[in-house]
Formats: structure tokens, sequence, C-alpha cells
């Protein structure tokens, strides 16, 4: 047995704070990956993955604050 934490399409556009539709949208761009070993109609999220996806957005916005940063 699996002991993940997964959210559906809407808690984890809420945790990401975005649409569901920006969600589908990451998804279809291969930012974020819905949980493939649950099968149905409807697309969950790992948390991990979601917890991911925030870790990369903020290493980025850091990235950019220091290019921004005049010497």
């Amino acid at each position: 047995m699996i002991n993940k934490i997964v959210f559906t399409a809407a808690q984890a556009a809420q945790k990401l704070g975005v649409t569901r539709q920006a969600l589908h949208y990451m998804v279809k761009a291969g930012k974020i990956k819905p949980a493939s070993w649950i099968e149905g109609k409807h697309k969950y999220y790992e948390a991990e993955e979601i917890n991911k996806y925030l870790d990369r957005e903020d290493q980025n916005r850091g990235a950019e604050r220091t290019d921004n940063i005049i010497h």
C-alpha cells in the first residue's frame, strides 16, 4: 500500500495560489505531473510534487531578486 499525501485539483490549485484552469495549464506545460498511480476520471496531485514546484518557484524568484541588485 502506498502512503502518500495527495490533493484533488481544487486543493492543489489552492495550495499553489492559482485557479484550477491555471493548474491544468501547468500540467500541459509539464511543470507539474499528476499522480500516475491513481487511476480514474479525476487527476490527483502528490503533495511532494506540489511542494517541489513551490520550492523551484521560490528559488527562481530568489535568483531574479539577486539579478536585479545594482552593484
